[in-house]
């Protein structure tokens, strides 16, 4: 109909699409360095997570008590693993959700974690670091450049040589133990 008004169309984030408890799951991943164990932990009402911030009972003076204690410690400790393992679950199923990737990514974004705070890092590892460091952050600069070529073996393609020995870089010399069969 040419009269009628049509609402202007928003473009809607992915934040809009989380829930609250999705959205602090994906802040817990990003806090916690991606652990999402430790981020559905604490991101959803898990049984028996409250276990974690709780202290373990004192050992009792009286030995007849020390086998009810050592059964409430096997209990806890059961407890613990089953809502550790429903966490694990729940934070692979969650990683696994388009909405969820890309609001992580998004937060990671907010926070800095981009192509340009991680060149600065980078040039700060070649250029303050001792000459281990800098080579490992070198190597890994030409390999996601495109420019650093694996060794390939061309005249067996890959396939291990029986019976030849050969001596370790840096091996220890003591006893001939730096020569190894391959």
């Amino acid at each position: 109909m040419p009269g009628k008004k049509t609402k202007p169309k928003t473009v809607k984030s992915v934040m809009d699409s989380t829930t609250l408890k999705q959205e602090i799951f994906c802040q817990e991943w990003v806090d916690s360095i991606g652990n999402g164990t430790i981020a559905a932990l604490n991101a959803f009402d898990i049984i028996d997570k409250d276990l974690f911030d709780k202290e373990l009972p004192e050992k009792p003076k009286k030995r007849a008590d020390v086998i009810k204690w050592n059964k409430e410690l096997i209990d806890i400790s059961k407890r613990k693993k089953r809502a550790m393992n429903t966490a694990a679950v729940m934070a692979t199923e969650y990683l696994r959700k388009p909405n969820i990737a890309k609001r992580i990514d998004e937060i990671l974004e907010e926070r800095a974690f981009n192509d340009n705070a991680v060149k600065r890092e980078h040039f700060k590892l070649v250029a303050n670091s001792k000459d281990e460091v800098k080579i490992r952050a070198i190597d890994s600069y030409y390999k996601l450049k495109g420019k650093f070529v694996e060794k390939i073996d061309h005249t067996t393609l890959g396939e291990k040589i029986e019976g030849i020995n050969y001596i370790i870089p840096n091996g220890n010399d003591k006893h001939n133990t730096n020569i190894k069969t391959a």
